[in-house]
């Protein structure tokens, strides 16, 4: 008798059913069962699974669960044909969508991971081009169609993943309601923002193989995974803008006018935030500060405070982007929130720290240095207040360098005072008490003043 295609098939069928269930198993962390029909049909995998170096590896292990996936993975690289990963792919994907069913959230990423890598290793091949060629029933001008067509074949199928990633992700944050707040889906949306940015990563890896195609169809993938995020992330700010402009502030509670910046605070404890966000949030604690004011509200600690509680870790990342010139054009508003925030603190050290902080990152800015020039003369008060009773006779005796670098401390915070905000009322008093202890101390008054006063608190 001789041998046929279809006594191969047979074969073939025969070997996926012997090792696919138990392999399926294993590759899925035991998630996921297939039939022995289901097997048969997948025979092809089986074939080109045994027909590849990795097998040799991997075949002996499937009986042994606790050697997975870590077996796996170290063949993954080096191990299998591009035949073979396709079809990992795609099964990969499969334990991907039968685990997002049963909301088994941390092996649906490892099978993202997995998928992803499988579907990059096919992609810097010719592989998807011969299979369209193969394919193909007119061959004419295959080669200016084969390659477009692979292209397409590829792309579709991961931007289906992508899309299906980001409408999971509006989902789960909510971002659908436009009626008020949804309650988040975190571990949803913890999945979906790490796939995407597994796609991101895994598709901006540079290709090994020198294929024009793979890099086009990368580049591709990226661009639409990068473009998926930033569309979930801009519906956040609109969803945070619509609940800002819901608010009535005359009759509002402080409770409901802390909503839309803890809901903020929440999604973004969830998913990465970027430059906009940071701006967005900011500048609308600002306003609504402002609007507070207006409507004499600011008096009521229990009314802004929730507000900056939850702004405060935003301003202070835009702060550090600022300082560090990885962000550019909002230092007024980061200034604001800052003298807002020190005008709310009880210790002078804290505001001090705050207005501080506010004229570093907006030199110049109105309200923090004439708030600052306060605070520095409260600074300085404290101080003196700690020299002047000392007696005449005391200031030469042991002791006396200490008090006299108190004095000289208290001088610099008041002529840092007097050039941050020259007319505040209380600099013609506080130079009084200053300028008699400089001169029970022998301290020259009239000094150049220091860009900033001393560290030293």
């Amino acid at each position: 008798m001789r041998w046929s295609s279809n006594h191969q098939d047979l074969l073939d069928a025969l070997v996926a059913e012997r090792t696919l269930p138990l392999l399926c198993r294993r590759l899925s962390r035991e998630r996921v069962t297939i039939s022995r029909e289901q097997a048969r049909k997948w025979r092809d995998w089986a074939r080109s699974l045994s027909a590849d170096p990795g097998w040799q590896a991997v075949g002996p292990m499937v009986d042994h669960p606790d050697a997975w996936p870590a077996i796996w993975q170290t063949t993954a690289s080096s191990g299998w044909s591009a035949r073979t990963d396709h079809h990992n792919a795609l099964f990969f994907m499969r334990v991907c969508t039968q685990c997002l069913a049963d909301q088994d959230y941390e092996v649906a990423h490892y099978a993202v991971e997995e998928a992803l890598a499988a579907w990059r290793r096919v992609l810097i091949t010719p592989y998807m081009s011969e299979l369209v060629d193969d394919l193909a029933a007119n061959a004419m001008t295959v080669s200016e169609t084969s390659s477009a067509q692979a292209r397409s074949v590829a792309t579709h199928l991961l931007d289906e993943f992508i899309d299906a990633r980001a409408d999971e992700l509006r989902r789960a944050l909510g971002l659908d309601n436009r009626e008020g707040v949804s309650p988040l889906d975190a571990r949803a949306a913890r999945f979906a923002w790490r796939a995407l940015a597994t796609a991101i990563r895994i598709s901006a890896e540079a290709a090994q193989g020198k294929e024009p195609d793979a890099l086009a169809t990368l580049a591709q993938v990226h661009a639409q995974a990068k473009r998926a995020r930033a569309s979930v992330s801009l519906g956040v700010l609109t969803q945070f803008q619509t609940l800002v402009d819901a608010i009535d502030f005359s009759s509002a509670t402080a409770a409901e006018i802390r909503v839309p910046f803890e809901w903020f605070g929440h999604v973004f404890a969830l998913i990465d935030y970027d430059d906009d966000a940071l701006t967005t949030v900011v500048a609308a604690a600002v306003e609504i500060g402002w609007k507070l004011r207006s409507l004499k509200r600011d008096k009521d600690p229990d009314d802004f405070a929730g507000v900056l509680a939850a702004v405060s870790p935003f301003n202070d990342a835009l702060f550090e982007r600022l300082m560090a010139s990885h962000a550019f054009g909002h230092n007024s508003k980061c200034a604001d929130l800052l003298v807002f925030a020190g005008e709310k603190q009880s210790s002078p050290e804290q505001r001090w720290e705050r207005f501080e902080r506010a004229l570093q990152v907006c030199p110049g800015h109105r309200n923090a240095s004439m708030l600052a020039s306060y605070a520095y003369l409260e600074r300085a008060n404290l101080l003196l207040l700690s020299t002047a009773a000392v007696p005449g006779f005391a200031v030469h005796l042991p002791g006396a360098e200490r008090r006299r670098a108190t004095v000289l401390k208290a001088r610099d915070l008041f002529l840092q005072a007097e050039k941050l905000y020259p007319t505040n009322e209380n600099i013609a008093k506080y130079r009084e008490d200053v300028l008699k202890e400089c001169e029970r101390f022998a301290i020259p008054f009239d000094v150049t003043m220091p860009e900033e006063p001393s560290d030293e608190r």
